[in-house]
């Protein structure tokens, strides 16, 4: 048996409109989350009280996240808006999943990548589900050696790539089929000039276009809703994907009763 994962969820309850108010505080894993929903089955969730000190362009840089992950404990996981245990956000992949493998029925095996994915487990409980019964492989990756390092040794039946993902694709690079990001979009966003984040976001774009198949889809998992994604994700060239995103509100219950809100935003090409 592995070792017990301790999950962080990101509160949602102080979040405005767009995400320089959600992810712009360094969490430490020191007092319960009262208000993020959890499953039953999922250790309790914790995270520290936050303060707000407003932008915090650091998050695009992956010398922030060497640090911070150098820092946390090396058996703690974290995941971004809720885990794939929630019920609305894993009906929302199941179907992306479910869809993509729909049209490669030919294919043997159909590969996903997991960009950004820090030490969050959502590509290993994606691989895990019960819910799921495809054939599938996927690959989590990160700009970081230091957390994949760490999720090797904590599930190393998974695969765990470093990537950077705002640089082109190398000759030889594995290509997918699909693409699942789970705010780390969000993380090119949280702060700095207009831009410098068209530029990184369009960067980042171009790459999961280069890394997938000429059908290839994409979906980002966003705190942002589409008044602060869409100038991003609709550039003039396109970045190598249809500018007609779907977008998905994902309502988010919490415990007290109030309902918080994230954006699945689908790409085709």
């Amino acid at each position: 048996m592995g070792p017990r994962k301790a999950y962080s969820s990101l509160s949602m309850s102080a979040l405005n409109d767009d995400i320089r108010r959600s992810l712009l505080t360094q969490i430490k894993l020191t007092q319960p989350n009262d208000e993020a929903q959890q499953p039953s089955s999922q250790p309790e969730t914790t995270i520290s009280k936050t303060d707000d000190h407003g932008d915090r362009p650091e998050y695009s840089n992956i010398s922030y996240w060497q640090h911070r992950y150098t820092s946390n404990s090396q058996d703690t996981v974290f995941e971004w808006v809720v885990t794939y245990e929630n019920t609305l956000l894993r009906s929302l992949i199941d179907s992306f999943i479910n869809s993509v493998c729909s049209k490669l029925s030919h294919e043997s095996q159909v590969k996903f990548l997991h960009p950004g994915c820090g030490d969050s487990t959502l590509g290993v409980d994606i691989i895990n589900s019960d819910s799921l019964n495809v054939n599938i492989s996927l690959d989590n990756s990160d700009g970081s050696e230091v957390v994949i390092e760490k999720m090797k040794a904590l599930h190393p039946q998974s695969t765990w790539l470093v990537s950077d993902v705002l640089a082109p694709a190398r000759d030889g690079h594995t290509i997918y089929d699909a693409i699942i990001d789970k705010c780390l979009c969000d993380a090119f966003l949280c702060g700095g000039v207009e831009a410098d984040k068209l530029v990184k976001v369009k960067e980042y774009l171009k790459h999961c276009s280069q890394v997938t198949t000429d059908s290839g889809r994409m979906i980002i998992i966003s705190f942002g809703q589409p008044e602060s994604r869409m100038r991003f994700f609709q550039q003039e060239d396109g970045c190598g994907w249809n500018k007609n995103i779907k977008v998905e509100e994902v309502v988010i219950p919490l415990k007290d009763g109030r309902k918080n809100k994230c954006w699945l935003y689908e790409f085709t090409k």
